[in-house]
């Protein structure tokens, strides 16, 4: 009789775990505004509001994700309190990751037109900690990441009970899906707030089309150039 049971358990357990290898995670981004400033530019705080967010989508399967903006949202910058009439629109991206393959495929809005990079995605350096907590239900591990070309610091929190490398905003590689991030000490927050193990209806993970043809390169030196042309003010706009 207890091996039934074992047997009936296991087998429920291994439905379990394989509906987790595929699914849509929802994510709300939280981006600090008032940290995006420079020092000489603190004058801006009083018009504009110290947080956007919004929310972002995260489909997955075994080897591939797609991460874009929730559809159902609004991308203004939601205002608070001691934000002035200033307003702005975070430009759409679209990001494929194939980790089979090894190949992205990145769709990026910047100033209303469309860029499209396409290349091979490079392993990050995750350093892995012994450090645990609950998400949800989910037991998650800590990792960090230094990005010294785009001078970023992120700090990441994932589960193996989810195996799949994905994660918000193209970062993944670890053993398991990312459901907390933050990337520069807080200036920009991804909280797990809904997570489905299928796929949405008429949804499919595919690498985005149309734009542009640029390298990686190519594209941040245009943003690095218009971004002096306005003043070399970061907070006012940020690709990703």
């Amino acid at each position: 009789m207890k091996k039934i049971i074992l047997f009936f358990f296991l087998i429920s357990f291994a439905k379990i775990y394989a509906q987790t290898t595929e699914g849509q995670a929802v994510y709300e981004l939280k981006v600090n505004l008032h940290k995006r400033l420079r020092p000489e530019d603190e004058k801006l705080k009083e018009m504009m509001p110290e947080f956007r967010t919004q929310k972002m989508q995260l489909l997955f399967n075994k080897s591939e994700s797609y991460y874009k903006d929730y559809e159902d949202e609004d991308d203004d910058i939601q205002p608070n309190q001691g934000g002035g009439g200033m307003r702005f629109m975070r430009p759409k991206s679209e990001l494929y990751r194939n980790y089979k393959s090894k190949r992205k495929v990145d769709l990026k809005e910047f100033f209303g037109e469309k860029f499209r990079i396409e290349d091979t995605i490079i392993s990050k350096g995750w350093k892995i900690y012994n450090e645990t907590k609950k998400i949800n239900q989910y037991t998650c591990m800590h990792a960090t990441y230094s990005d010294t070309l785009n001078k970023k610091v992120v700090s990441a929190w994932f589960t193996s009970e989810i195996p799949v490398m994905a994660g918000p905003e193209g970062y993944g590689f670890l053993p398991g899906l990312i459901l907390e991030m933050t990337i520069n000490d807080d200036e920009s927050i991804y909280s797990l707030i809904d997570l489905k193990n299928t796929l949405p209806k008429k949804e499919v993970i595919k690498a985005p089309s149309g734009g542009k043809l640029i390298s990686e390169i190519e594209f941040k030196k245009l943003v690095e150039s218009k971004t002096k042309e306005m003043g070399g003010r970061r907070g006012m706009y940020r690709p990703n």
